[in-house]
């Protein structure tokens, strides 16, 4: 039997196939695992896979992608399936052929020839079961997040977070719509708040069940050539509460009841949520999930020191990046205390910080962490800052690391480097965020398509006529359109948020001014009645209506 888990990423689909094969052995069974401990068994698929995962290679078209993997899965099919098969074991496969056709899709390639490039890798050899892991694409970002808070190197963006999270939105789609049109071969499984013992019980159970019906042959008919219809509006979840504390106490229960089952998606939840029943919380879920609850206090200003103190043994990592805008006497404490252990954090966490003690400490970490310190000198166009750069460059350090401290820097020094140290398009994207020279402007044009997020992002509260051509060419697929209006009032702003609230409830709210007009104001009201059911809404509604008090009260 062939059994492929599929799901976007974050989605628990590699934790539950892993889980699914310990449970099958411990009844007995030869179970060969495609893809154990993360790592494909064939060096050739490995290869192709880098290719394709590879940040750097933006230019990769979507039809090429699809070919090298269906390349991917062809050579794994022939190396390691239809073996394992051919004795008689079950295989379990952590994505296949369905992954592929979902993110052809995704990037607009028709189904009929996606179907036929995926149906000769095939080799007439699909899944007889299909699980399909379903999340919430918003949650299964923060898992994401989650799961590296504490790696000691951050990770280059991959190709597919250049393209940002609606492509998560469309590939699930895909693969929805796969599962409706082949009920038989497919078991799709909720996996939100839940535990994931007994979620691998209820799925072992379904799969024991089957193996009594097996066919013989390991062969099933390829599914039929589809194509994928506009991505629905997020399915309404109407809140009736009104009240601006009874939303925080709502979030709050809703949050306590996760901790139970997943207690580090519970405290990424309270990502940037103010106020002492937030902190509460946090405290609760601190020695479970430490480095969540480190990161949840990134950008929140009312408190939260004292309990990133009591973390840092556990969470030293996230807790020097959630010193990042932070000042004070403790949060520089809690710096120096980390300076020598986590040298790049700790620099990184001096973005924005023109200070004596920003600079001293710059001076410390060179030593160590020379590309991070160069991070942190984003927008800086002093002469010390130049100097510092004008050093590294001397030195080599790499030119990625360059690039990004020239972000918000627009002055024809800065376009000079630029133009004289060549990078990959992304780095090159970092590196003029904020920039409203027209070079700039005809960068983002030429990889808008292909590198959507780091395009958009680099655009945050840019308020010109050739901002709002890019977003237009964006269209309401690309949520990081509204990351690019955080904070922007006018017309052209409300308008947007007003086409992308159905898709994208949560960003519409978390992109509103803090000091809201009438009809923003009237917007988050009827967002929050309309999809305040949602967890993630009612997060982003909870965190708007802090910054519109706060905003209030420093007025």
């Amino acid at each position: 039997m062939f059994i492929d888990f599929e799901g976007i990423d974050g989605s628990g689909k590699t934790t539950l196939s892993n889980r699914l094969a310990q449970r099958l052995r411990e009844n007995g069974l030869e179970v060969v695992h495609a893809r154990a401990g993360g790592e494909l068994p064939s060096e050739l698929a490995r290869r192709i896979r880098a290719l394709t995962r590879d940040g750097g290679g933006a230019a990769l078209t979507p039809e090429s992608e699809l070919l090298l993997n269906a390349a991917r899965e062809a050579q794994l099919l022939a190396e390691v399936v239809r073996p394992a098969l051919e004795r008689g074991a079950v295989v379990i496969a952590d994505r296949s052929l369905h992954s592929h056709l979902a993110m052809a899709l995704a990037r607009g390639i028709p189904g009929e020839r996606a179907q036929a490039v995926l149906d000769l890798a095939s080799g007439g050899t699909w899944a007889n079961l299909v699980v399909l892991v379903d999340v919430d694409p918003e949650i299964a970002r923060l898992r994401k997040r989650a799961g590296k808070l504490e790696e000691a190197k951050d990770e280059a963006p991959g190709r597919k977070g250049l393209s940002g999270p609606a492509l998560l939105h469309r590939m699930r789609d895909a693969l929805h719509l796969a599962a409706a049109a082949q009920p038989d071969r497919f078991l799709v499984v909720r996996n939100e708040s839940q535990d994931l013992d007994r979620l691998a019980d209820a799925i072992a159970a379904a799969v024991l069940e089957r193996l009594g019906r097996t066919p013989a042959r390991n062969v099933v008919r390829a599914p039929a050539a589809r194509t994928l219809p506009p991505s629905p509006p997020a399915p309404p979840a109407p809140l009736a509460v009104e009240d601006d504390a009874a939303l925080e106490a709502l979030l709050l229960e809703r949050v306590r009841s996760w901790a139970a089952a997943d207690p580090v998606c519970a405290a990424m939840l309270l990502g940037g949520v103010p106020g002492e029943g937030a902190h509460a919380l946090r405290r609760d879920l601190a020695e479970k999930a430490p480095a969540a609850v480190a990161a949840s206090l990134t950008g929140v200003a009312d408190g939260g020191i004292d309990l990133l103190e009591r973390l840092v043994d556990a969470a030293p990592r996230s807790v020097a990046r959630a010193l990042a805008l932070r000042t004070g006497a403790q949060a520089d404490a809690l710096r120096e205390r980390l300076a020598a252990t986590h040298p790049r954090e700790v620099a990184w966490s001096l973005i924005s910080r023109t200070d004596e003690f920003a600079w001293t400490l710059r001076e410390r970490l060179w030593r160590v962490a020379p590309e991070a310190v160069l991070v942190s000198l984003v927008g800086d166009g002093s002469h010390r800052a130049w100097a510092l750069r004008a050093s590294a460059r001397a030195v080599g350090v790499i030119a990625e690391a360059l690039h990004a401290s020239l972000a918000g820097l627009d002055g024809e020094r800065a376009w000079e480097w630029r133009r004289e140290l060549p990078v990959a398009p992304p780095a090159l994207l970092r590196g003029i965020k904020g920039c409203i020279d027209p070079e700039a402007f005809r960068i983002r044009s030429r990889w808008l398509e292909l590198a959507p997020r780091p395009v958009l992002k680099g655009m945050v509260g840019l308020d010109t006529d050739a901002a709002w051509e890019l977003r237009r060419r964006a269209g309401s697929g690309a949520a990081e359109v509204l990351d690019s209006i955080a904070g922007m009032a006018g017309t052209r702003a409300q308008a947007l948020r007003e086409e992308l609230a159905p898709p994208f409830p949560g960003r519409t709210l978390l992109s509103l001014p803090a000091l809201r007009g009438e009809a923003e104001e009237r917007l988050l009201r009827e967002v929050v009645a309309r999809w305040g059911g949602n967890v993630l809404v009612l997060r982003a509604a909870v965190r708007a209506l802090a910054a519109g008090r706060d905003r209030r009260e420093a007025a």
